[in-house]
């Protein structure tokens, strides 16, 4: 359960890590935010 949970939290690093880069671009073109949260909700349903 240990090295589940460390892949988990890894899975989870990984993820906020695209997601702030996600961010970035989004920001760069101003009015797309409510599609990158659903975008985002629906990935984080995935993992």
């Amino acid at each position: 359960m240990r090295h589940q949970r460390a892949t988990n939290q890894e899975t989870i690093g990984k993820f906020s890590q695209i997601t702030h880069l996600l961010m970035g671009i989004n920001t760069g073109f101003g009015n797309n935010d409510g599609a990158l949260w659903n975008e985002r909700r629906q990935l984080l349903g995935a993992i």
